[in-house]
């Protein structure tokens, strides 16, 4: 009874403190009372995040812990789903697991670290295979294999950016990264200098051609990709971070290379991430001291993929014998320099031991094999470098040459000025100056009229060659188009002598004086000044004036003048020396000692620019053709009888160049223009002709060049046209006087049969009688 009395009072009580509650409490929408605001500033405030959830969307969808996400997937999914691709992260990432955005995980995705995701497993193995469960007991493996792996075990590499400061440091710690993996395993490594090895090194920049962008200095430091065909295997590292190429452990000095490296070669032999901290594979950067011998978890992962590394035997392991007083032990012959496997017995009585012996000796014999072929590729790079010593040599000798001439100029024009002072000084001192002064200055402007007026004639004189040579070619195929057969001799001028005015001049490089609009060319009887594909079209520049060629054919209304379609060009443009369409869809035009760089129509900032910006000599007036040659898609410079090859990616000439044109085997020198049509094959032109260019022969397809116009401009074909070929075309080679020597041999044949004809009739006359 007494108990029952007891509860009783317990429950009322009970009751009663819920009912003071309930009034104590504000109604809905009622302002918060004092109490309320010490209850609430009594409770622990939870720590604000560090970062957004959207960062940390994207962090999740970046390293695969979500699914890629689009505008309507993205809404649709849950809180739950969000914590729980945290927790796998915390737990992936070794740190307390709370499905939250604490200042732990804020951490966490701030590291540095490999841009390839951590949930990529292959199809036989489930994620359940790469991380344990928490509190179980079960052992599971925790090296990940990612897709399939080389199908043979001697494997090449080879480095791209071969022109960078530290490129034979980083080919000594990549070298040293792949000894690691094949010390583990039965996998031999090769250095090669090709583009088709195994395994690419390149150091690029944010968007780089494969789809998975750098971000520059800071979180991801390099991705990997797995063993396949195309970029399978290669590995790429962000140029924007600060590299530690010496193997140094302290971070001060930059990022440790090696320790990256070695990680990214594991992708690239097979290996996925781990979720061990200490294992090589562990997605986050850690400047951990391998010392040239892997993890477990890294060691069992590659072993697995390609086999445990071949035992090498030792004689005998020792023979005991155990009594109760003493203890009897066979000699025991260590190896220091690889580990010891001792057999069972006494390798006398084992049949395989000549087996084991020639196996060493051809282990040994791979080995000095290998040495010569380090030793040669050495010796290689030493000449290599002392080429390019040689070259730098030349190129100081030269410079120092040059300079060496413009203090003489200068010492000379000090010399000039010296003597004209003391010539002064003595009319100075004469007591008739002031009646002499009028008289020098007439007799200096008398002698710089003079040789102004020598200057303009030799170069009157030089043009008017020039254009006669020009004019009789041209009236030479006209005359054979017509069915004219007789040679056409230097006294058959078609161009008039100038009388008062000066003859136009004619130059390679482009002039900013005035000069009166020239006519419109002929599209079947002229030759090209530059001539290059653009957006897919071909443009042929002539002059002021260009014809654009599209799928269908030659354009109406063509040719139209140059600047209509790129009005920044020079007001006065002249002519066209090259243009050529670069790797990153500019149009470069070069016009004398400048070039221009368009974006489609419009200039770029900074342009022009002189021709010395691209490190190609300032003494060069112009160049006579660019174009991107299909072998090697690199782009080349000619000018006169040299050429040049542009780094694309530093934008300046090589170090190894200039070349002789002599390389081009029966492309000769002087050429007028070239380029890469949509065929792949390259093409050259000179005067009205053209040749087809053999990339695997290394010369020209035909010896003999072809009509220009009959190709280009869809001109029609005359009668007489392949024997105008045959007597036309010559070698691409030529000199200034080549115009001049053909028309002296021309003269010469017509005197030699005036000559004949007489004796022919008289002969004849004879015969009859």
């Amino acid at each position: 009874m007494c108990s029952k009395y007891v509860l009783a009072t317990l429950l009322a009580l009970f009751a009663h403190s819920m009912c003071i509650q309930e009034l104590s409490l504000p109604p809905e929408g009622s302002p918060p009372t004092a109490e309320l605001l010490d209850m609430q500033a009594t409770r622990p405030k939870k720590a604000k995040n560090a970062i957004s959830e959207d960062i940390m969307y994207n962090y999740l969808m970046q390293f695969d812990y979500l699914p890629k996400s689009d505008l309507e997937t993205g809404a649709l999914r849950t809180e739950d789903q969000l914590k729980d691709a945290i927790r796998s992260l915390q737990s992936f990432g070794n740190i307390t697991v709370t499905g939250e955005i604490d200042s732990a995980t804020a951490r966490l995705i701030q590291k540095r670290r490999c841009g390839v995701g951590d949930r990529r497993s292959a199809d036989s193995f489930s994620p359940d295979n790469l991380y344990h469960e928490i509190g179980s007991n079960v052992r599971v493996r925790r090296f990940a294999l990612q897709g399939p792996k080389w199908s043979k075990m001697d494997l090449t590499w080879s480095m791209v950016n071969r022109s960078m400061p530290d490129a034979s440091k980083v080919e000594r710690m990549v070298q040293s990264a792949l000894d690691v993996w094949a010390n583990h395993s039965k996998l031999t490594f090769r250095e090669v200098y090709s583009d088709q090895a195994d395994i690419q090194i390149l150091f690029a920049r944010r968007a780089h051609g494969d789809g998975y962008k750098f971000d520059g200095p800071g979180q991801v430091l390099a991705h990997a990709f797995y063993p396949g065909e195309g970029r399978g295997g290669d590995a790429h590292f962000d140029a924007d971070e600060t590299w530690n190429f010496d193997g140094e452990s302290d971070d001060s000095h930059g990022t440790n290379f090696f320790n990256v490296a070695l990680h990214e070669l594991g992708h690239s032999l097979g290996l996925a991430h781990s979720a061990i901290p200490d294992a090589v594979m562990f997605p986050w950067y850690q400047n951990n001291e391998v010392a040239g011998k892997l993890p477990d978890d890294d060691r069992y992962g590659i072993q697995q993929l390609y086999g445990t590394k071949e035992k090498t035997w030792g004689p005998y392991k020792p023979q005991t014998t155990t009594t109760t007083t003493t203890t009897t032990m066979r000699a025991m012959i260590y190896r220091a320099d690889k580990p010891t496997y001792w057999p069972w017995n006494n390798p006398s009585n084992n049949p395989n031991n000549e087996r084991n012996r020639a196996r060493e000796r051809q282990e040994r014999e791979r080995q000095r094999q290998e040495e010569e072929r380090r030793l040669q590729e050495k010796e290689r790079r030493r000449q290599e470098e002392e080429r390019r010593r040689q070259e730098e040599e030349r190129w100081r000798q030269e410079q120092e040459r040059q300079e060496h001439e413009r203090q003489e100029q200068e010492r000379q024009e000090q010399e000039n000025r010296r003597r004209e002072n003391e010539h002064k000084s003595q009319w100075e001192r004469n007591p008739n100056k002031e009646r002499n002064r009028p008289r020098e200055r007439q007799e200096n402007e008398r002698r710089r009229q003079e040789q102004e007026r020598q200057e303009q004639e030799r170069q009157e004189q030089e043009d008017r060659r020039r254009e006669r040579e020009r004019d009789r070619q041209l009236e030479w195929e006209r005359r054979n188009r017509n069915g004219v057969r007789e040679p056409v001799t230097p006294t058959a001028r078609t161009t008039p002598r100038p009388t008062s005015k000066p003859y136009p001049t004619v130059h390679r490089q482009h002039h900013h004086h005035n000069k009166p609009r020239k006519p419109k060319p002929d599209s079947c009887m002229t030759y090209y000044d530059a001539i290059s594909m653009i957006r897919g079209e071909l443009f042929i520049f002539r002059g002021p004036y260009l014809w654009r060629i599209g799928t269908s054919g030659l354009y109406p209304g063509y040719p139209t003048e140059t600047r209509r379609h790129w009005s920044a060009l020079p007001e006065n443009l002249t002519k066209v020396d090259a243009v050529y369409e670069n790797k990153q869809r500019q149009i470069v035009f070069f016009i004398g000692r400048e070039y221009y760089v368009f974006n489609s129509v419009t200039l770029a900032p900074g342009f022009p620019k002189p021709l010395a910006s691209l490190g190609l000599p300032p003494t060069l007036t112009h160049i006579d053709a660019s174009f991107v040659w299909g072998h090697n898609n690199r782009t080349y410079m000619t000018s006169g009888t040299l050429y040049w090859r542009i780094d694309d990616y530093t934008g300046q000439v090589e170090l190894d160049y200039p070349r002789d044109m002599s390389i081009w085997s029966g492309v000769g020198y002087n050429i007028d223009a070239a380029f890469q049509y949509s065929d792949g094959k390259t093409y050259f032109f000179k005067n009205l002709g053209y040749w087809e260019f053999n990339d695997d022969r290394m010369k020209v397809a035909h010896a003999r060049a072809k009509l220009s116009a009959r190709k280009w401009m869809q001109c029609a074909r005359s009668a007489n046209e392949v024997d105008d070929e045959q007597r036309w075309t010559a070698s691409l080679v030529s000199g200034e006087n080549e115009g001049e020597e053909t028309g002296r041999s021309g003269s010469r044949e017509l005197r030699i049969n005036h000559f004949l004809l007489p004796i022919l009739l008289l002969a004849i006359a004879t015969w009859r009688s």
